[in-house]
């Protein structure tokens, strides 16, 4: 498939989630590994390449993927989402060791995975599938003719036996595609991006986390979400979503261990 499984144990046994793969951007021809909430930088993992620390201005993510791909030099593209604005600060960077890089709130990696193909971006428009065992394909064209990226599905949490679908960037509410439920909009005290689902996953009416990654701390403000209709939410700096996907068996959080695959297929 030209891109390997990556597996992931439960966080019982390894305390960083298993990157998501992702499918190229328009015009691009390689895919990109996510690591949320993690940053590389200088004996931290990757070093800075020239002009690129940041780069000037501020970028979407698309965009600062686009930059990065654009650079036969670049492995990875950090974003800072710290900022409350559409657009975030975009470095690009070289030598990554992705074991030694560190979590870090409020920025994310992309890891480019490039082939002998991907020497520059092309003009084609690409159809790519993200996969995780035991639930459905999700496929989605290219930016071309869709301003929303598809969301990723990422395997259950610890404890947990439901999937979830990733939407970056984007907020559900009140008359924007969801309903509060009651005492959690948002619910008291921080979370991490692992609690605050877990919250969701314990709750029946929850259908989906909203979670506020703005704050510059590693616990963030957690909202759960009822009557959830992707469509109708807003793209929105610094919130995501994750959509709960439920099965007859998920009706409460199990005790067990899970260990899950996520495979992109190219």
């Amino acid at each position: 498939t030209g891109v390997s499984t990556v597996s992931t144990t439960s966080a019982a046994t390894s305390t960083r989630s298993a990157p998501v793969i992702f499918p190229p951007i328009e015009g691009g021809s390689a895919n990109w590994a996510f690591h949320l909430g993690l940053n590389c930088w200088e004996e931290h993992g990757a070093v800075s390449l020239p002009d690129a620390n940041p780069l000037l201005g501020t970028y979407t993510v698309e965009e600062c993927r686009q930059q990065c791909e654009m650079n036969p030099d670049c492995e990875a593209a950090v974003i800072a989402t710290h900022v409350s604005t559409p657009t975030f600060p975009c470095f690009l960077r070289t030598s990554v060791v992705i074991a030694q890089c560190r979590s870090y709130a409020d920025f994310d990696v992309w890891e480019i995975q490039r082939t002998p193909s991907t020497t520059s971006l092309s003009s084609s428009t690409t159809s790519t599938s993200v996969t995780s065992t035991g639930v459905s394909t999700v496929s989605t064209t290219s930016a071309a003719t869709s301003t929303r990226s598809a969301p990723v599905i990422f395997p259950p949490i610890e404890g947990g036996s439901a999937n979830w679908a990733f939407h970056l960037g984007l907020n559900c509410w009140e008359e924007h595609g969801a309903v509060s439920l009651p005492d959690a909009n948002p619910l008291l005290g921080t979370y991490t991006v692992e609690e605050c689902r877990q919250q969701c996953e314990m709750n029946p009416d929850c259908e989906a986390a909203v979670i506020a990654t703005h704050v510059s701390t590693p616990t963030f403000p957690c909202f759960l979400r009822t009557s959830v209709v992707i469509a109708q939410c807003r793209s929105y700096a610094d919130f995501d979503v994750w959509e709960i996907q439920r099965t007859p068996s998920t009706t409460s959080l199990s005790s067990s261990t899970t260990s899950t695959s996520v495979t992109s297929t190219g």
